[in-house]
This record gives C-alpha cells, structure tokens and sequence, in this order.
C-alpha cells in the first residue's frame, strides 16, 4: 500500500492539471458516437457501438497502454508488465448510452438525431400520450377543464389526443409519483375522461400501481437495512390490439429473497384482471461497509473530497451487479456539491438519462483524484468480501 502522502497528493493534482484539456478532447471524442445498441444492426451490439470501443481503445494504446477487444463485448487496456499477475485492481465503465429522446437545448452527439426516448424499460419517460373516441360529450368536459401544469388536449382527425409532459431520468432518481404516465392515468380518470366503466377500471388498477413507488399496492413493499424500501417504478405504456401493458422495474433490497418478488406482482395483476410476465432478472451484489476494500475507498473519498457520506447500495443497474469482486465507486452527484451550479440549464435537464445529460469536467477531474489515491491505498490490500 502507498502512503497517502501531502506528496503525492500534489504530485496528482500537477499531473491532472496538466493534462485536463487533453482528456477533456478524448472524452469528446468518445461522447460524439450515437453509441445506442441496436440489437439488429452488426453483432453484438451495433455498428456505432463497435466504433466507439474501436475509438476507446485506440486511445488506450495512444498512451502505451497493451489493448485487448473481447469480440466487441468488452474492451480492456491494461500495463503490459501486468499481463499474467494473478490480482489486478480493474477500472470498469460503459460505452453505451441510452436513446437521446427529446428535448435537448444542446444537441446530443454534437449533431441532431430521429431518436425517441419513450417506452425504454428503465428510463422514466418524459412524454405519455392518450388518443381518446372524439365525441361532442368529451369535447364539452375538455373545454371546460383547468389542467394540470404539463397537460394538454387537441382534436386531430383521428380523435382526441390528451398528453402529460414531465421530467424524464433515471428511476433510481425520479421521484416517480410525478411521471408522466402516472400524470396522464391521473389526467383521464380524476376527469372523467374515460368513459367506459371496464376503460375506468382497468386504468385504476393501472394507476394504482404506477403510483406506488415502493410496490405496496401490489404487496412487494419489502425493505431492509442496507438498502432500505423497494424502488418500484413505471417506465414504458402502450394499448396494443385493445391490449393496455405497463413496463415495470423493480429495485428489490439486497437481502430480501427475490423469488418472493415475482409471485406477489403475478397474484395481485390476476386479481385484478390482468397478467404479469417477468421479462428480466439480475441478482445483487453487495459488500458490507465493515469489508476492508469499502473500509479504504471510503476514507480516501472522504479525505479527498471533504464529503461527509456514507457508504451506501446502489440500486442502478450498473456492471457492478454481474462481477462478484466489483463495487461502484463513480463521480455520482458530486457535480452539486464539489463545483457550483452553472446555472445553464432548466429544471428537468442535465441529469442521469435526461435531456442534455451532462457532467462537470470540474467534477470528473475530481473524480480522477480519488481513482488514482484509491488504487495507490487498495495496492497489496484484500480486496475480497471475505478480507482476503
């Protein structure tokens, strides 16, 4: 283990300064690929995906670093002195971005792309619309109506088109009682606007549970102490073949046993005339804060930062969750507490999977600081769950 020296903590702060505007243009270079997956374009992923890995590691070997592409899965650069050590300390991150969507005052990629954000499993959407039979009973409730900030109707040839705006972003970080398709299933029924006794009461059930942040309403409120309560939320909506579907994600607390999960979603949709089918599942991954490896990164995060924070579990759903001896140690929110506000964009912009997404350089660079400190701290310590 190196010693956190006053030394060496101004030896990283000359060399990150120095070399800021030169990773500031390498990160633009990576960012400007449209890296989404395309599950139907060039295996694995996509042809933009493969480029941007192509990109990555090309940047790598810029700096003397050994390159190894695993088959478009997974990019790796390493010191080539470190080839064949049994224990090596990796530093993992993506390459791949959600769709854009909507709304950006500065365009994404550095150039505009036809790209929609709505109905992708794990975004909170930003936009939910509802085409409604037009009728001269409807139109007069609508024109009499004061609507909720984010609301609004119109009437097109096809019928009655209502539609809820709000903020998009990451579940994880979405107060969810105010997304839009929970706004827009408030929007029919608290106006009558469903005529049809079934339409009513299947959009209640709907509403229901797109409103129940922690899953109470349909009996998954679990919680424990690591973690806390369930994150349950509403990302995708549609009515296919007079068919209405809901997309779900569940955040389920660490030690509460998944298997319980499932069966109590399917048990309350059947009782309510619906069904559900359980599309995805990832196990967690948890190191207790008492492990040594936390035990380090958190000192060094705190000596570097200044930030009084706890350890804590993570309910994204990052690489962290697939490799047993991974944790996720990123830059996070520290744009809002170690840099000002910038005061550039509106509410509802910048945040994780947000319109204009972004992140402080300022803060990035922070970041870097305690990467470099904590590999130093981590060398020649235990880094498994069991303090070996």
């Amino acid at each position: 283990m190196a010693a956190i020296t006053k030394q060496l903590v101004q030896q990283v702060d000359q060399w990150i300064a120095r070399h800021r505007d030169e990773m500031v243009d390498e990160v633009c270079r990576l960012i400007r690929f449209p890296s989404v997956a395309d599950p139907n374009g060039v295996p694995p992923y996509g042809q933009n995906c493969r480029e941007v890995l192509d990109a990555y590691l090309e940047i790598g070997k810029s700096h003397g670093l050994a390159a190894r592409n695993h088959d478009y899965h997974v990019g790796e650069l390493y010191c080539p002195q470190w080839e064949g050590k049994p224990k090596r300390i990796g530093l993992m991150g993506h390459l791949d971005v959600v769709p854009a969507g909507e709304g950006w005052i500065y365009p994404p990629f550095a150039k505009i792309h036809a790209l929609w954000a709505e109905n992708v499993p794990g975004l909170v959407p930003r936009h939910a619309e509802a085409l409604l039979e037009k009728s001269g009973a409807l139109l007069e409730k609508l024109e009499g109506l004061s609507l909720p900030e984010g609301c609004g109707w119109k009437e097109t040839d096809e019928g009655i088109l209502c539609w809820a705006d709000s903020v998009s972003g990451h579940p994880s970080f979405t107060d969810i009682r105010s997304g839009v398709i929970v706004k827009l299933l408030l929007l029919l029924l608290e106006n009558g606007l469903a005529e049809d006794e079934g339409d009513r009461e299947t959009l209640a059930f709907a509403a229901k549970a797109a409103c129940s942040a922690d899953g109470a309403a349909l009996g998954i409120d679990f919680e424990d102490e690591p973690s806390g309560r369930m994150k349950w939320s509403c990302g995708t909506l549609s009515l296919e073949e007079g068919r209405l579907q809901l997309g779900f994600s569940a955040r389920c607390p660490l030690t509460v046993d998944p298997s319980k999960v499932f069966p109590a979603v399917l048990k309350s949709c059947e009782a309510a005339g619906f069904t559900a089918v359980q599309t995805r599942f990832l196990p967690g991954n948890h190191f207790p804060k008492s492990t040594p490896v936390i035990q380090t990164l958190d000192k060094v995060f705190r000596q570097t930062t200044g930030l009084d924070w706890q350890p804590q579990v993570f309910s994204a759903s990052t690489h962290a969750r697939q490799l047993p001896s991974a944790v996720a140690y990123g830059p996070g929110s520290l744009a809002g507490t170690c840099v000002p506000d910038s005061g550039l964009l509106p509410y509802g912009h910048g945040g994780a999977h947000q319109p204009d997404e972004c992140q402080s350089i300022d803060a990035l660079c922070m970041a870097l600081k305690v990467y470099i400190l904590a590999v130093a701290a981590l060398d020649g310590q235990p880094l498994g769950k069991d303090g070996k």
